[in-house]
């Protein structure tokens, strides 16, 4: 996927969830030592600036390398895509750090879809339902541009 999202949007960048990174990292660490460990790591991903976080990225690493070598592997792996947010305006930073918006979506969309899943008759109705759960959908603290409210196209409506 990541391949066809590089040749489709060549020249988008891409974000990684930084909560899933830490996770991930720390699955490598054994349960005793996350405590300690996780303010270190999570502390890489709220620097005031990209450089700050690299300085923090590159102690994280010396100081871990020896002693979790996998999980140090597994931060580097990514790493360059979790700082992704640092190149746009602060005030987006936290929006745009984690996915947590989009797993919304998606899990709002796949709750609404279980109830109705016999009401499918083709892939439209599923594009109207889609259309219908992000319409209904109130993020805190994202904001949309005002347009002209849209309206769902009139031919999917028709052949639903």
């Amino acid at each position: 996927m990541l391949n066809a999202i590089r040749v489709k949007f060549a020249t988008s960048q891409r974000q990684r969830c930084v909560i899933h990174k830490m996770e991930n990292v720390l699955s490598y660490v054994p349960n005793k030592q996350r405590e300690q460990i996780d303010p270190e790591l999570k502390g890489l991903f709220y620097q005031k600036s990209r450089q700050q976080a690299d300085l923090a990225a590159a102690a994280f690493i010396e100081k871990y390398q020896k002693m979790y070598p996998t999980a140090v592997e597994c931060l580097q792996q990514d790493l360059e895509a979790c700082l992704t947010f640092y190149s746009f305006p602060k005030e987006h930073w936290k929006t745009i750090r984690t996915n947590n918006a989009i797993e919304r979506l998606f899990g709002e969309v796949k709750r609404h879809s279980h109830k109705m899943a016999a009401a499918f008759r083709n892939e439209r109705s599923c594009v109207l339902l889609f259309y219908a759960v992000i319409r209904g959908l109130k993020f805190n603290k994202l904001t949309m541009p005002q347009t002209s409210q849209a309206q769902p196209d009139p031919e999917l409506l028709h052949n639903t």
